[in-house]
């Protein structure tokens, strides 16, 4: 199977996307996008994973997210006129194909704001207790054997 050419690899960074830029990472835009607002802190440095970083890009990556986490928060609740949150996430999928929603190979965190009942949760996160389940202490002792 021949592998794509990784995107955020090959970033153009002089668009109207980008946010901010350092030697250790790109503050940009998602497009696609989730939601109006959904932002990608990508490092520089091709991982798969946070955890594969330097711990100075891990650190750097970190702080920027943190520090955009709460600038989106500010400007949302500006925007929205109500209090806006911020979800941050990365995902670890070696299993995954790359393709136009999802780039696996390439760590990056995702910045999404939210605010109550939006657009999202009602698409999808109202039905996450549908999903959830409660662990059994069977299930908790074999986590916690195999975990520790």
């Amino acid at each position: 199977m021949v592998e794509k050419p990784c995107p955020f690899c090959h970033l153009e960074t002089q668009g109207k996307r980008i946010l901010s830029e350092c030697e250790t990472h790109v503050v940009i835009l998602s497009n696609p996008r989730l939601m109006e607002g959904h932002t990608l802190v990508i490092p520089k440095i091709h991982a798969g994973a946070p955890f594969e970083l330097p711990l100075g890009v891990q650190s750097a990556l970190f702080t920027a997210a943190l520090y955009w986490q709460k600038k989106i928060m500010t400007i949302f609740s500006e925007l929205w006129d109500e209090p806006a949150g911020c979800d941050v996430s990365w995902h670890t999928r070696p299993f995954m194909q790359q393709s136009r929603l999802s780039i696996p190979g390439h760590a990056h965190i995702h910045l999404r704001p939210r605010y109550f009942q939006d657009d999202f949760y009602q698409k999808v996160s109202r039905h996450e207790t549908a999903v959830f389940q409660e662990i059994s202490p069977v299930h908790l002792d074999k986590l916690m054997g195999s975990l520790a």
